[in-house]
């Protein structure tokens, strides 16, 4: 496919009518500046080969113009197979499509709507999309040959149907017709039975027989499972027989064992009841002894926490009446740094002040002076001013004319003056010697005058072509020219000094003197200009302009203004010098340190005294709180001693005695009691539980058994009539046949496979051979680009790129280059694709602004690379960058109508 000419209306930033015309084939290149609209212009071309009419995917509303409800309309001529199609399409609001062929030089519809769409697919090459807009998957062999502007630099895919094209055609080996014809046999009958992974294929004989066997080995396991169930169960009913003899024995037995604990067992019950009475009393005379202790204890306790908190709660007095003292002592302290703080702060202030008006004292008398400078530069600076306005406006006054201008006038005077004398060489020449004295009147064309003759002075008179002469007493005489060549000269003279004419018109002088007199005029009062020019900016010290010294001069006025405003200075301090004025500010810049670090100083000092002051506050406030506490914790324990002693009314001795009489006595009862039990007391409970779960689980056990056996019994019985070891012997023939048939379809398969794998490596090494011309087409011109000639690209069967370098063991993969380097290897190989599928059709190479990576000299050596591409493989080139191209292909520009 190659384009001819494209034309849209309410695309992107195109509302009205754009088209380019005039595609041809080699390089085409359109130059714009940025966003002007060319990668969109090309988007909409992709979109209208490639999309459906009836498509309203977001990628069609995007060609919209933005806020816009408008119908994109795309008109695209292209050739293909032969013949000239145009293309035009609208989306969104009533869609349509209408596809045109070329006949006898006027288009013909052949195609419209969804035939259209569908017959445009087939002579682009593309494939059509799921649902939704194309991708750049679907656009045939245009994915390969459009360079995309931003687009990954990534080696191609050649999986699509395009590329695989691609791939066959650049790899194409061409096998002996038997040889290729027994690979395809090989290859279909190796198909019936395995996947091209070499997996087993479903439905395969391979697959079925597998099926058989598997199907047959698992009837085979079931029949060999019940086979050793039957053995099982027959072993274990044998048995179970052995031990249901056994189990009759031990449950007469463990019965009585479990009627002698139960009697053990109740009577170590009534003996616990009685005891647990006893218990009680004995564990509620401890207690009471055991609180008598207790509040004995607290007793002690309490006395010894009142004398102790008694004893701080002095010490806490005297440690208050300490603290408060401090405080007092700090606050007269604060008080006293307080006043000299303010003190020193008053004369910071007026050191401040009296800094503050010295330095705006040095101020305005430095803008005084500085004003006084600016206006002895203007007074300076007035007279060259004026100088140079008077020169710059006689400049005005001449004639802006050229030296370039006067020196092609004056080559044109020289040959209007060497034609002339070719013409006075060439011309006529009449010589007149009168005998008498007489008048001649003389014409030549237009021109005529009169000349008066005497014997002593002859004349001669000259014309080019005519003359025609009336003498005084004799008669008129005509002489004529019939040379051609002199009729040539005069027409040229004639053109010459119309020209001459012209250009001193246009000029505005009267003669090429008077021009050359304004040019070199011209050239000296510049000269004037120039000097005076660099004399006044030596003389304004840096300003570059006039107004400059103006504004800053106000400036300063104004400045001076305020700062007067500020204090009112004498006219005496206004005429101190620089130097007194330095002196004096340093001199009381010292003073104003050393008062502010005073200040400092006494800040800090008070800053101490009132942490002082502030610490001894809160101590003295801990030390109440803390007296406060020690007061309460007193009244607390002389209530608490009170209480504890009304608990004691006879003494604590006394009540002591009692108790422990009665805890003896309990504890004697509960001892005598506890005597009557048996050795074994605590087991027994366990042994009469254990002795009667034993007699119930012996006695489960033997029921359980007996039902297990009455199962086997009738399982036995039921299977011993199903025939299975003769099931067994059928199924072991059949299997054995199922595994012939399995082995068979396998060698069968995978013999076919490794004949079809050597016709393929030998199809392998030949196409190794094929792609041999490509690498070296494609290393050939990315040595050109790159100026490495020892530099090769590498490819793989499949298309792939190996890599990049001197030989194939020391190879750069394709991802580690540089942006640069990967644009311009993709580029050769769009280059090496678009030449051979040229060979059959017409191809069109897109390149959208790719070369932004490449350096001049490889851009240079890219031209050279396209411009020598064959007239069958049309470029078209996106930049905006104009320059890169000049003298390349033919320009293209946007055409805009209504």
């Amino acid at each position: 496919m190659r384009l001819c000419s494209a034309q849209l209306q309410h695309v992107g930033p195109f509302h009205s009518r754009v088209a380019i015309e005039g595609f041809e084939a080699g390089v085409n290149v359109l130059a714009a500046t940025n966003e002007t609209g060319k990668s969109t212009f090309l988007k909409a071309i992709a979109r209208g080969l490639f999309d459906r009419h009836t498509c309203k995917d977001s990628e069609i509303r995007s060609l919209q113009p933005v806020g816009t409800d408008l119908s994109p309309t795309i008109k695209v001529a292209f050739e293909a197979e032969q013949s000239h199609f145009r293309v035009t399409k609208t989306f969104l609001n009533s869609p349509r499509s209408l596809l045109e062929e070329k006949q006898a030089g006027a288009w013909q519809t052949i195609a419209e709507g969804d035939q259209a769409d569908t017959r445009i697919q087939h002579l682009v090459r593309s494939t059509k999309p799921g649902r939704g807009a194309t991708s750049a998957a679907h656009w045939g062999l245009m994915n390969y040959l459009w360079a995309r502007q931003g687009e990954v630099t990534s080696w191609p895919d050649w999986g699509t149907d395009a590329g695989q094209l691609i791939r066959s055609r650049l790899t194409h080996v061409v096998l002996d017709p038997i040889v290729d014809s027994l690979r395809q046999s090989l290859w279909s009958e190796y198909s019936e039975t395995f996947t091209a992974t070499g997996q087993v294929k479903k439905g395969g004989p391979l697959y079925s027989a597998q099926q058989e066997v598997r199907t047959l080995e698992a009837e085979l396991e079931s029949v060999r499972s019940s086979m050793r169930l039957i053995e099982d169960q027959a072993r274990q009913f044998k048995n179970l027989s052995l031990k249901q003899r056994a189990l009759q024995g031990e449950v007469a037995a463990s019965s009585k064992k479990a009627a002698q604990a139960k009697e053990q067992a109740l009577k170590l019950e009534r003996v616990e009841m009685e005891l647990t009475g006893l218990r009680s009393n004995y564990e509620a005379a401890q207690l009471a002894l055991n609180r008598v202790h207790e509040q004995a204890q607290s007793l002690e306790k309490a006395e010894r926490e009142r004398a102790l908190v008694e004893q701080q709660l002095e010490d806490t007095r005297k440690l208050a009446d300490d603290w408060e003292r401090k405080r007092q002592l700090a606050v007269g302290q604060v008080g006293r740094a307080e006043g000299e703080l303010a003190a020193r702060k008053q004369r910071q202030k007026a050191l401040r002040q009296a800094l503050d008006r010295h330095r705006t004292l040095t101020a305005v008398v430095s803008v005084v002076k500085e004003t006084h400078a600016l206006d002895r530069l203007l007074q300076k600076t007035a007279s060259q001013r004026e100088k140079l306005l008077a020169l710059e406006q006689r400049l005005e006054g001449f004639a802006s004319i050229k030296p370039a201008q006067v020196k092609a006038l004056e080559t044109s005077e020289r040959k209007l003056q060497d034609l002339r004398l070719q013409l006075d060489a060439m011309g006529l020449r009449v010589d007149l010697n009168p005998s008498i004295r007489s008048s001649v009147r003389v014409r030549r064309g237009q021109d005529e005058e009169s000349l008066e003759l005497s014997p002593d002075s002859p004349a001669q008179l000259r014309s080019p072509r005519s003359l025609d002469l009336e003498i005084e007493g004799w008669g008129s005489l005509r002489i004529r020219s019939g040379s051609e060549q002199v009729e040539g000269l005069v027409e040229e003279i004639e053109s010459c000094e119309e020209s001459i004419r012209q250009e001193l018109l246009g000029l505005g002088v009267e003669s090429i003197a008077e021009a050359a007199k304004a040019v070199s005029g011209r050239k000296a009062l510049k000269d004037e200009i120039k000097l005076l020019k660099a004399g006044l900016e030596a003389l304004m010290d840096g300003y570059e302009e006039f107004e400059e010294i103006e504004k800053r001069r106000a400036k300063l006025v104004k400045k001076q203004s305020k700062l007067v405003a500020r204090y009112d200075f004498p006219d005496a301090e206004l005429e101190r010098s620089k130097a007194e004025l330095e002196s004096e500010e340093e001199s009381l810049s010292e003073k104003l340190r050393q008062a502010d670090r005073a200040v400092e100083d006494q800040e800090a000092e008070l800053q101490q005294l009132r942490e002082s002051l502030q610490a001894a506050r809160t101590a003295e406030g801990k030390t109440l709180g803390r007296l406060a506490e020690l007061k309460s914790g007193s009244q607390h324990w002389t209530a608490r001693v009170a209480e504890l002693r009304r608990e004691f009314p006879d003494g604590v001795e006394s009540l002591r005695s009692r108790r422990q009489q009665d805890f003896v006595q309990a504890e004697a009862r509960f001892q005598a009691k506890k005597s009557e039990l048996p050795k074994d007391a605590e087991r027994l409970s366990e042994r009469n539980r254990r002795a009667a779960l034993a007699a119930a689980e012996v006695e489960g056990e033997f029921t359980q058994l007996t039902r297990t056996m009455d199962e086997l019994k009738g399982s036995l019985e039921a299977l011993g009539g199903q025939g299975l070891y003769s099931q067994e012997t059928v199924l072991l023939e059949r299997l054995e046949l199922a595994k012939q048939r399995e082995r068979r379809a396998r060698d069968k398969g995978w013999s076919h496979r490794i004949v079809h794998d050597l016709i393929e490596l030998r199809k392998t090494q030949a196409t190794r051979e094929v792609l041999r011309p490509l690498e070296d087409r494609l290393s050939g011109a990315f040595a050109d680009i790159t100026g490495e000639p020892e530099r090769r690209v590498f490819l793989g069967d499949d298309l792939g790129i190996r890599g990049i370098g001197n030989s194939p063991d020391a190879l750069i993969p394709f991802h580690q280059l540089s942006q640069g380097a990967k644009e311009q290897l993709l580029l050769c190989l769009r280059v090496a694709v678009a030449s051979e599928l040229a060979e059959s059709e017409a191809q069109v190479l897109i390149l959208d602004d790719v070369l932004v990576n490449t350096d001049a000299s490889r851009r240079e050596r890219i031209m050279d690379l396209l411009a020598s591409l064959e007239r069958r493989v049309q470029v078209v080139i996106l930049t905006c960058h104009p320059d890169w191209y000049r003298g390349v292909g033919k320009r293209l520009d946007f055409c805009c109508g209504s």
